[in-house]
């Protein structure tokens, strides 16, 4: 289960927030003096929406949690399925071609673009499902600062 740091920036209507992220891998943790490394010096902040179970509010700091299986899923899906689907269509094609009387070649390439088209086509409707996104989707499981609980200072990133 991987977990994050954010800031909620704002709330959505829907019961997800919009928090804003270090981006992983962005900075390693260095601390270095001086000049800095270049990817504390660039912006390497992600925005992003997520779950909100726990109710937090804009300007509090919340721990963002993503199951490790979901990410898998969600990466399958984005990637796997539309590569799956030309292939089914290149496949398709040329096991028609005769049927449609055209050259081998043409049919595969036609059926391999049909397919990927349908393929980017189920993606962006499971994308738009909401039962999908609910299930996919990374979520807030705690508050660690609220803006409205105490006037704490929040956690540096790790460029901080």
């Amino acid at each position: 289960m991987a977990d994050r740091i954010g800031l909620v920036i704002g709330n959505e209507n829907d019961g997800r927030a919009r928090i804003i992220i270090d981006r992983k891998g962005a900075c390693g943790g260095c601390h270095t003096t001086g000049s800095g490394c270049r990817s504390c010096l660039s912006s390497a902040k992600m925005e992003s929406l997520v779950l909100n179970p726990v109710g937090a509010r804009s300007g509090d700091v919340v721990q963002v949690s993503l199951k490790s299986g979901n990410l898998l899923v969600g990466a399958a899906l984005l990637y796997v399925m539309p590569v799956l689907a030309l292939l089914g269509g290149a496949l398709i094609g040329s096991a028609e071609s005769s049927v449609v009387g055209w050259d081998g070649t043409s049919a595969t390439v036609l059926g391999g673009g049909a397919g990927l088209a349908i393929g980017f086509g189920l993606v962006m409707g499971l994308d738009r499902c909401s039962w999908v996104r609910r299930r996919l989707a990374p979520r807030i499981t705690a508050v660690l600062v609220s803006e409205t609980a105490s006037s704490a200072p929040a956690p540096n990133s790790c460029c901080g």
